[in-house]
């Protein structure tokens, strides 16, 4: 279930989409999805410690050890 935005906020993230769109067009779909859309809801969100892991990985990183001194 989605929380919908309010006019201004869902105009704002369209705006900042459109800023994103040359550089990083994944977070320009993203962003324009959660401007006509609205927020997801937590059940279909991917935790960011999951996702930041999975980039260390694909990085070669483990990302158990990445904070260690």
């Amino acid at each position: 279930m989605r929380t919908e935005l309010a006019a201004e906020k869902a105009a704002a993230v369209a705006d900042w989409a459109e800023q994103e769109r040359e550089t990083s067009p994944e977070l320009a779909a993203v962003l324009e999805d959660i401007a006509a859309n609205g927020l997801p809801g937590q059940d279909e969100c991917v935790p960011w410690e999951q996702v930041r892991d999975g980039h260390y990985q694909q990085l070669g990183i483990d990302p158990t050890r990445w904070h260690v001194a």
